[in-house]
């Protein structure tokens, strides 16, 4: 399987004139997806949020329903039930960012290495061309 992926990926480079992509043409289409990723992920997550953090929400109300006793009681009981709401929102609100944008910033990354991997090839065939000239003078 391997062997016929490897001779097709060869024919196929054959036949594209065996040319890589160049890094301009590379940094838009990883833009491209980026945007797009962004976009639509970041719609799907945001336009889908619950809103059960606030004070209107249902589950605040059950959760305020259950404090009773003194005034003080109640207090701290409102108050831990408003902080707990409050942490919950900040770690799903995270998770939904890092969902958001952690792709793209991985394909920065690979772009980076991509871009760092041609530019130490192209002055690696930079310094075997002077190696060559030299050799022949």
């Amino acid at each position: 399987m391997f062997r016929f992926a490897h001779s097709a990926w060869r024919q196929f480079r054959a036949e594209i004139s065996a040319r890589p992509l160049g890094l301009r043409v590379v940094k838009w289409i990883m833009f491209a997806i980026a945007a797009i990723w962004i976009t639509g992920v970041g719609w799907i997550e945001i336009s889908g949020a619950p809103n059960d953090y606030g004070f209107r929400s249902a589950s605040y109300r059950k959760a305020t329903k259950r404090c009773g006793g003194s005034y003080a009681s109640r207090y701290e009981c409102k108050s831990s039930v408003i902080i707990s709401g409050q942490n919950k929102a900040f770690i799903d609100w995270t998770i939904r960012l890092a969902i958001i944008f952690t792709p793209p910033f991985g394909l920065v990354f690979i772009f980076g290495y991509i871009r760092r991997r041609r530019e130490e090839q192209e002055a690696e065939a930079k310094r075997r061309r002077i190696r060559a000239r030299r050799l022949t003078a």
